[in-house]
């Protein structure tokens, strides 16, 4: 007995979990019998992709609102064209090869096959999404957009000064009328849409100055989207957070951005971190214009 050794292999757990995932993973797919024709494989790649690119792009947004100083010149006038930007990216990604690996595992999973190598998109990713009205009527724009390819080149400040160049005579209007600098109206316009007229946030901000629609409506905006309406709407409403908060430049656009109940709610700038940037950025356009 003393020569004899018990010989007994102990079990690998990784190899149990892995035997339980792949015995749990044939049990679904036959209890749901999946019987997958090619287009209904089509359609779960497309899903598979686009579920990958959305969790990209939730990531992108989550790293970028914990980086303390993130713009410079050279960047974007306002969130709702980084988002665009970082949607384009994230699609691209997602429909390039096989992906990052999140929709060839969801593929895989329910098809037990590998997802097609997709190749590479020749198409160029927009840094700025152009979507710039060129005219100087006041008559409401309908949904059709005209772009411009004339645009000069240089730097994101002289792309959105040419911009409102076409602008200046309603921005004076509006300086005059409610006895605001130009070049803080210019200042928002750049922070809010970079002098995109067409502009459009995920919360339903609209226009050269952002409005909202209940905003719009207060200030008797008809059409966000028009030029002279959106200016001298957001012109008014801009004066109107100044008077309330002693011509406090600061105060008036951080209620601007995060409206005046929270200015007044923290007795001064609201610890938000997009609001203290909105601040911040349409400063340095002050100092820049």
């Amino acid at each position: 007995m003393d020569n004899y050794k018990l010989n007994i292999e102990k079990p690998d757990p990784s190899k149990i979990y892995e035997s339980q995932i792949n015995d749990l993973k044939n049990r679904v797919r036959s209890t749901a019998k999946i019987n997958l024709s090619e287009s209904d494989k089509l359609g779960l790649e497309k899903a598979a992709r686009g579920f990958e690119a959305i969790f990209m792009n939730m990531m992108f947004k989550e790293i970028r609102n914990a980086q303390l100083d993130d713009e410079s010149d050279e960047g974007f006038g306002s969130d709702i064209l980084m988002d665009y930007s970082y949607l384009m990216l994230t699609d691209k990604i997602s429909s390039t090869g096989k992906g990052i690996g999140i929709a060839e595992q969801v593929y895989k999973f329910f098809t037990n096959e590998e997802i097609p190598t997709k190749n590479i998109i020749e198409k160029t990713i927009p840094t700025e999404p152009l979507q710039i009205i060129t005219t100087n009527s006041s008559k409401p724009i309908n949904s059709k957009v005209v772009e411009t390819n004339n645009e000069i080149g240089g730097t994101f400040f002289d792309r959105v000064k040419q911009r409102l160049n076409q602008f200046d005579d309603i921005i004076s209007q509006a300086s005059d009328k409610y006895n605001l600098d130009k070049t803080l109206i210019k200042s928002v316009i750049t922070a809010e849409s970079a002098g995109q007229v067409n502009a459009k946030s995920i919360a339903g901000a609209k226009g050269l100055m952002q409005l909202m629609d209940g905003t719009a409506r207060d200030l008797g905006v008809t059409n966000s989207f028009d030029p002279e309406e959106n200016i001298m709407g957001g012109a008014r409403y801009l004066r109107q957070m100044l008077d309330k908060f002693n011509n406090d430049t600061n105060l008036a656009l951080a209620a601007y951005n995060a409206g005046p109940g929270n200015v007044e709610k923290y007795n001064g700038i609201p610890p938000f971190k997009e609001t203290e940037n909105y601040v911040r950025k349409v400063n340095k356009y002050l100092n820049q214009f």
